[in-house]
Formats: structure tokens, C-alpha cells, sequence
């Protein structure tokens, strides 16, 4: 008798399977509302008796078709008498050769009011019949009365058929309903529960999975079955740091001298340290791990080892030359691709040269990852392939599609809640930019609330993306309150990743507000780390910081020095917003210097960035520092004043939605006003509309 609480498809308990995975569960009924049991069920009763019969065959197939039904009830002249009887009471309808209810309603009724017996009876016939083996290994699980040694061993290929095509969802079931089936064999038993939980942790129903795997605690012996059991929990928890850090210890001493083991569960360790901005200790496990896994000589293994310490170091900023290169290779000989995200060093790999700036050997890197993830129905692993290519999008400037791909991470993280984690830092972060301030506070809030229970390095981050939006919108006291202490709560946990926008949104928020001291001790580091890392993005944020600095001082010239050496090194570069933001602190160092021409041309180009980004609250930054140069204002025609409000917003970066929104009209009417705004000033996007705006508005400033 199996110790693990039963599961059975065919009694109304079974769970549905994800809309994803193609193929239908056999024997799946749906729940029937009461006042629809009673109404469809008479219609049943009406029916003769030999096409009831036939009506249960065809519920419980997962594809009817007429053949298959034929073959099953042994009766071809009796088949086709009942389809035509079920057809002319509107309770069937027959397309070619498939046969479907015309309500599914009517299926779960006909199934259900069958008696056990005859289900069973009919179930064992069709598994004779079927020709898809995991179709063929249900009908044989619901026939079963007891436990049935040949039933299991069905399901269990059919298990593995499943994993293979990439439903996971389905793989977990067939295990469970396999181990169900046992008998004799207690470890066998174990081991297909516990297969069981690896699929539904890969599919990302995590409770199932832990739910499982603490019941096979309480009746497994010490020794490395005990060890991958809670190596896995742990992995599945959600559990704050010392518990699930209690559960790896404990894993350990089951490992004992089992080095493969002991390094995997050291690597996993290290990424939950890493989690929680404990990068020394990070460091110790993963360089431990590898040592191990070296010992071991497993491709698989060490792949997976390499990949986990190359995450741990890219944070650390103490990347060993050439050991991401060599898992890559190793990767390429390994015939199963990582089971996670974090096992794969191409994806370590992709998340580094991101952190370089190179954007484009990034992005095709992703895009291979987030597709093999997506055939192989691994959900954790894409949706954090969803969050980088999100984030990558970001820096390229390719903010609609930086919008959608957060935007599938957000619906994927509400079935896998380890993904809220990133909410905070990537979709809040992209919506502050778009100017969407109460969405991105909104996301930043959930994020912090989820992280601040499980990691303190994603608390820090959604805080540092509502400090981030404080600045674009020019409140700085609140930026300041909110940035002020973060990047030394990051330096304390060695968390040094100096392409986080945390550094440069601090120190510009800090030098705005004079506090020119704790500045320099933030830059420091952050410079030394972008070097280490050798990181044109990071070094473009480090610059500009530099340049503030030295304005701040004073120093005028050196800070024009440092503004100039950053368009040299880089004069076309990928990440478009931080080169417009660092055009807008060059504008306004011109500015500064009496260099109002250029200032202005400068100005000019940062404006007309911001507004192509669809980014208002930068943009107005940029208008504000071009109204504080003089200059003549250029003949323009006369605009509406409805027009004029039109033409703001778009200029400020806003869709014609969202300007509809706001003044309360028709996108169609914006779009007409529109049409007739460029046509007066005789421009022809919104970029030419924002420049000729900015240069009217500094026309009518005063002098300074």
C-alpha cells in the first residue's frame, strides 16, 4: 500500500493539465454545476442503453475518434447506430472521423455516472486500442484495481515520453499515478515520487513538489537517497535563509563522500548565499564545488558547477579568465541541455557579456536559451531568460520590447512566484522610464514585499528602482532617502556588479544634493569594479559620475575632460538611455562653462533621444536645462491651445493612448491633432517636434 497519500484521475481530484502541454489527460472530467447536472443528465437518460455505452467510450478518450471507438467496442454496425442517435439529440457531433459532446459538460456526466466497474472495464479496453503510449499508460492506471506492477512501468515510460516532448506538468502526474501503482518494491516506489516532484519543481508547482518530498523524508533511510531528497526541497523552498541553509547542511552529511553529490549541493548553496548578498560565502562554496566536480571529471556536472561560480564572481566582480569559456565547451558536449537556467554556462555567459555592453552576441545568445527552454517546457528557466532579455532590452533602448518581455515574466512569475523576485528591478525599473509612475511603484512595492522574506540582494534592487524614479521625476530629497545607504549595504555583502543602475542613480542623486563626500566614496568602487570588469556600460555610468563630481567642485574644464573621453571611447554606442542621460549632464556642464551653442545642440540631442525612447519624465529634464540658456525664439506657427497641450506630451515621449488619456479625447482626435501640429510647424515626427519645442521654450526664457 503506497504511503504517499493517493492521486487518482478518474475521481474528480486530479489536478488539470497546464493549457501548454498539448495533449488531454485521459479520463479527466470536469466539475458539473448543480444546475446544469440534473438538465444535461436527463438528456443522457433518454438515450438508449447501447449508445450510453458507446458515450462512455468516448469520454473517456482523450482523442475520439470513430474508429478508435469502433475498434474498442467491438460492434462497428452497433458504434455508428449510437453516434447516429447521440448526433440527432445534440448531445455528439462527428467532424470527418472525430468525435467530440457538444458541451464537454455532457462528457464529465457520462463519464461519471458509469459505475466504477464499467470504467474500468472500458479504460482496460482502450488501452488495447490506443496507439500513443502515455494515452495507452492512463487507460491502464484507471483500469488497475489495486496495484499493478505492469500499469507502473507503463506510465513510467509514458513519464518520460512526456518530459521529453516538454510537459512536465504531465511527466509529474504519470510519475505520481506510477507510484501509486507499486507494490514490493519500497525504494522503487520512493524513487518515481520522487521523480514526480523534480518534474512539478521544474514546472513550476512548487508546493506540490515540496509536499511530496517532505512526506518521502519521513520514511527514507539515511544515506544519498536522503541527500538528493533534500537537496531538491531545498532547492524547491521558499523558506528564509537558515532554513533552507539547515536543509543544504543537512544534505551534506547525508553526501558524505559522494563527491558528485557534495558538489552539487555545494554550487546550489552558493547560489542561495549569492541570493541573500553573501558573496564571500558564495565564493567558498562554488570554488569548493568545483573542485569536486574537477574530481569527478562529469561533463554534465561540471558544466553545471562552472556555471553556478560564474554567476557568484560576475557579481563579484572576480571572474577567473577563461573558466565560463570552458564550461561553454563542456556544455556543448553534454546531450541533455541544464535542467535550470543556472546550470548553463551559455547562460552565465549571455548575463556577462550583457554586463560588458555587448549587446547584440547577448541578445542571440538569449534568444537560443529562452527557445530550448520553451520546447523543453522548462518555465523556471524561461521565465528568467524572459527577465534578462527584458533587462538587455532596456539597455539597448528597445523599450517596447523591453515592455513585452517583462510583461511575460510578470504572467510567468505569478505561477512561479521565485520571479516576482526580479519585478521590482526590471518591470519597475522600465515603467519608471516610461513615465508610468504609479505602475512602477506599484511593481517596485510587490516586488520589495516578496523579496524582503527571501532575498536581501532583490530587496536592495527594488528599492534602488524606486529611488531611480524618485530622480527621473526630480524629487530628490526622496531619492536621496531611498538611494542614500544601498550601495554600501551591496559593498558590505560583496555584491559589486557595477552595471546595476543603483550606482550611478546614487551618486548623481548624492551630488545633487552636495553630499560631495559620500559621493567619492561610492565612485571609488564603482570604478574599480567597471575596470575590474571591463565594462564600457559600466565605465559610461562611471564617467558621467565623474563629470558631476568635478562640476560640482567646480572644475568645469575636467569635467567637460571626462564627458569628452567617454564620446570618444564609445561614440556610437548600444545603450542609448545612458548615452542620453550623458548628454544631458554634458548640456548642461556646457551650459555651465558659457558654451550655450553647444549646450544647446547637446541638449538638443538628449531631448530628441528621450522623446524617440518614450521617456517624459527624461525628456523634461532635458527642456528644463534647455529653457536655462538664452537665445532667439524662431518664427513657428501659431498652435491652438489644445494643440499646444497635444504637443507637449508628445514631445515629452508620450503614445497618442496616453495623451488621450490624460485630455480626455479619442486617440483618433490626438492622432488628427496631430497630423495638423506638423503640418503648421512643418515637422514630421516626434523628434523634430520635441526639438523645435525645446528651442522655443529656451527662446523664451529669460537670460541668465
Amino acid at each position: 500500500m503506497s504511503r504517499l497519500a493517493p492521486r487518482r484521475l478518474g475521481d474528480g481530484t486530479h489536478r488539470e493539465l497546464e493549457q501548454a502541454e498539448a495533449r488531454p489527460a485521459v479520463g479527466r472530467s470536469l466539475r458539473v454545476p448543480e444546475s446544469l447536472r440534473e438538465l444535461l443528465g436527463d438528456r443522457l437518460a433518454r438515450l438508449p442503453t447501447e449508445t450510453g455505452d458507446v458515450l462512455l467510450h468516448v469520454a473517456a478518450l482523450a482523442r475520439p475518434t470513430v474508429e478508435v471507438v469502433m475498434a474498442a467496442h467491438g460492434d462497428r454496425d452497433g458504434v455508428l447506430s449510437a453516434i447516429d442517435v447521440a448526433v440527432a439529440e445534440n448531445v455528439v457531433e462527428v467532424d470527418d472521423s472525430d468525435l467530440r459532446f457538444v458541451n464537454p459538460l455532457l462528457a464529465s456526466i457520462s463519464y461519471e455516472q458509469a459505475p466504477l466497474w464499467k470504467r474500468r472495464a472500458v479504460h482496460r479496453v482502450l488501452a488495447g486500442v490506443v496507439a500513443d503510449l502515455e494515452e495507452r499508460a492512463r487507460h491502464l492506471a484507471l483500469a488497475a484495481e489495486g496495484h499493478d506492477s505492469v500499469a507502473a512501468s507503463y506510465l513510467e515510460a509514458a513519464a518520460e515520453q512526456a518530459a521529453a516532448r516538454g510537459a512536465p506538468t504531465a511527466a509529474g502526474e504519470l510519475y505520481e499515478l506510477s507510484a501509486e501503482l507499486m507494490q514490493d518494491d519500497p525504494a522503487l516506489e520512493r524513487h518515481r515520487w520522487f521523480r514526480a516532484a523534480e518534474f512539478y519543481r521544474l514546472a513550476g508547482d512548487l508546493d506540490r513538489a515540496i509536499d511530496i518530498l517532505e512526506r518521502l523524508l519521513i520514511e527514507v533511510p539515511a544515506g544519498v537517497e536522503r541527500a538528493d531528497i533534500l537537496f531538491t526541497l531545498a532547492m524547491s523552498f521558499r523558506a528564509d535563509r537558515t532554513t533552507n541553509t539547515d536543509v543544504y547542511d543537512e544534505a551534506l552529511v547525508e553526501a558524505r563522500d559522494d563527491d558528485a553529490r557534495t558538489a552539487r549541493i555545494l554550487a546550489n548553496r552558493s547560489g542561495l548565499h549569492l541570493f541573500h548578498t553573501d558573496i564571500p560565502a558564495a565564493l567558498a562554496d562554488g570554488r569548493a564545488a568545483l573542485e569536486k566536480a574537477n574530481r569527478v571529471g562529469d561533463p554534465a556536472l561540471l558544466a553545471a558547477v562552472i556555471a553556478r561560480l560564474s554567476h557568484v564572481e560576475e557579481y563579484a566582480v572576480e571572474v577567473t579568465p577563461g573558466l565560463l569559456e570552458r564550461g561553454v565547451e563542456i556544455e556543448k558536449g553534454v546531450a541533455q541541455p541544464a535542467a535550470y537556467y543556472y546550470e548553463s554556462p551559455r547562460y552565465a555567459l549571455a548575463r556577462l557579456r550583457m554586463r560588458r555592453g555587448e549587446l547584440d552576441p547577448a541578445r542571440t545568445l538569449l534568444d537560443e536559451l529562452e527557445a530550448e527552454a520553451a520546447a523543453r517546457g522548462d518555465e523556471a528557466t524561461r521565465l528568467m531568460i524572459l527577465w534578462s532579455m527584458a533587462k538587455l532590452e532596456w539597455f539597448a533602448g528597445r523599450w517596447p520590447r523591453a515592455r513585452e518581455l517583462s510583461d511575460a515574466a510578470y504572467e510567468l512569475g505569478e505561477q512561479n512566484q521565485h520571479g516576482l523576485l526580479w519585478v521590482a528591478r526590471v518591470k519597475a525599473l522600465l515603467e519608471a522610464d516610461l513615465g508610468l509612475v504609479d505602475e512602477a511603484r506599484a511593481c517596485a512595492a510587490e516586488g520589495i514585499e516578496y523579496s524582503q522574506t527571501t532575498s536581501e540582494t532583490h530587496t536592495i534592487y527594488g528599492i534602488a528602482s524606486l529611488g531611480h524614479l524618485e530622480l527621473a521625476l526630480g524629487n530628490l530629497e526622496a531619492a536621496g532617502d531611498y538611494l542614500r545607504d544601498l550601495p554600501g549595504r551591496l559593498l558590505e555583502g560583496g555584491m559589486n556588479d557595477p552595471t546595476q543602475p543603483v550606482w550611478a542613480d546614487t551618486i548623481e542623486t548624492l551630488i545633487a544634493l552636495g553630499e560631495l563626500e559620500r559621493s567619492r566614496s561610492y565612485l571609488k568602487p564603482y570604478e574599480m569594479y567597471a575596470r575590474r570588469l571591463e565594462s564600457p556600460l559600466a565605465m559610461e555610468g562611471v564617467r558621467r559620475c565623474k563629470g558631476l563630481l568635478a562640476a560640482a567642485d567646480g572644475d568645469v574644464a575636467g569635467a567637460l575632460g571626462e564627458f569628452e573621453v567617454v564620446l570618444v571611447e564609445q561614440p556610437s554606442p548600444p545603450w542609448i538611455f545612458e548615452r542620453a542621460r550623458t548628454l544631458l549632464c554634458l548640456g548642461s556642464a556646457q551650459r555651465q562653462a558659457k558654451q550655450k551653442r553647444a549646450s544647446r545642440t547637446t541638449l538638443e540631442q538628449a531631448l530628441s533621444t528621450f522623446a524617440e525612447l518614450g521617456a517624459p519624465l527624461w525628456a523634461e529634464k532635458a527642456q528644463s536645462e534647455l529653457r536655462r540658456i538664452s537665445g532667439r525664439r524662431p518664427a513657428s506657427a501659431a498652435l491652438t491651445e489644445t494643440e499646444e497641450r497635444v504637443a507637449a506630451r508628445a514631445a515629452a515621449g508620450r503614445s497618442n493612448k496616453e495623451i488621450a488619456a490624460e485630455l480626455h479625447m479619442s486617440v483618433h482626435t490626438v492622432g488628427a491633432h496631430l497630423s495638423r501640429i506638423y503640418r503648421k510647424l512643418g515637422v514630421r515626427s516626434r523628434s523634430e517636434l520635441a526639438g523645435l519645442q525645446a528651442r522655443t521654450a529656451v527662446e523664451e526664457a529669460p537670460p541668465v
